[in-house]
């Protein structure tokens, strides 16, 4: 079985396929698709997008058979939890189970509800990792929960500046956010700057005085600027 499905996210693996720039990829024989070019099949025409999606169940089958052919570590559970949730997916009934496994009642039930405390834990844990990458993409994982909440009072949901906050407090924090994607040593020119500002606040004049001012933002000779490294 290809990697690709074994490493695909969340989102790949209920598709089937992930999805690059210019192609559609197959996820379980790497087979590729681009975009843009038009497909036949069976004397019908198809878009990449909708072709991959042919292909997959055509070639390989549903995706969630596929899933329950793969090891139980896969998903961090043992072979025997894996069969088991198999049998529950199919809607085996407690007898059929018997049959096919040889365990009783009781330990069915057991289970079930441990199965079910893993899909719970399972959900904690996506919903942990997916909270942690939105944070990492918009900057603030490092801030601490009253930081967060000034960070998000002080922006619209675009990324612009509301306004600089007036409390010294929260200001600092607000700046502090704005500066972070500037690198330490590096100097730029006050064209950079201003482009920089201006997709942040109409008025970025008056912000990049402010981190000067704040100690944020040091002014070099000829114009060019750098931002000054905080704890």
């Amino acid at each position: 079985m290809a990697n690709l499905l074994k490493e695909a996210t969340y989102e790949q693996l209920v598709q089937g396929y992930r999805e690059t720039e210019a192609y559609y990829v197959c996820l379980v024989c790497g087979k590729v698709f681009e975009k843009g070019e038009i497909f036949e099949e069976n004397g019908r025409f198809y878009e990449a997008k909708k072709m991959v999606e042919i292909h997959t169940e055509k070639e390989h089958g549903k995706i969630i058979d596929l899933l329950f052919e793969m090891d139980g570590k896969d998903f961090g559970l043992t072979e025997s939890q894996l069969g088991m949730l198999k049998a529950f997916a199919y809607d085996l009934s407690d007898e059929e189970i018997f049959e096919e496994h040889q365990i009783t009642p009781s330990t069915i039930r057991n289970y079930r509800q441990k199965l079910r405390e893993r899909e719970q834990q399972a959900k904690h844990l996506a919903a942990l990792t997916h909270l942690i990458e939105q944070e990492k993409q918009n900057g603030t994982m490092h801030l601490n929960r009253k930081e967060k909440q000034i960070v998000q009072n002080s922006f619209y949901t675009d990324g612009t500046l509301k306004e600089i906050p007036s409390k010294e407090k929260k200001r600092m924090v607000v700046l502090k956010q704005i500066v972070r994607p500037l690198k330490v040593g590096k100097a730029y020119t006050k064209q950079e700057i201003d482009k920089y500002l201006k997709n942040i606040y109409l008025h970025y004049e008056d912000l990049r005085q402010t981190l000067i001012d704040a100690g944020l933002l040091l002014e070099g000779e000829n114009q060019t600027y750098s931002k000054v490294k905080t704890k």
